[in-house]
């Protein structure tokens, strides 16, 4: 084979199954919690936010656990979570 070895293609771990059940709870003035149903394959989760409205900048937060506190929310204002 003069060196050269085989191209061979795999795929390592499983699948990430999708957290269900998102749902967001105001607990102050100006601050928020998003939680959902994780699963015991997922060891990590990324959640994105922002306010609703054209252009708005997503704020994103990666984490380990099953939920998300949000600080300086403005009282008010519709957000969206993804």
């Amino acid at each position: 084979n003069q060196g050269y070895s085989e191209v061979v293609k795999f795929t390592y771990g499983d699948e990430c199954p999708r957290p269900t059940g998102i749902m967001a709870d105001d607990i102050g003035t100006m601050r928020a919690r998003m939680r959902w149903q994780g699963h015991a394959l997922n060891s990590g989760y990324r959640l994105r936010y922002r306010e609703q409205a054209e252009g708005a900048q997503w704020f994103e937060e990666t984490v380990s656990q099953t939920y998300v506190t949000a600080m300086q929310m403005k009282p008010g204002v519709t957000y969206q979570y993804e």
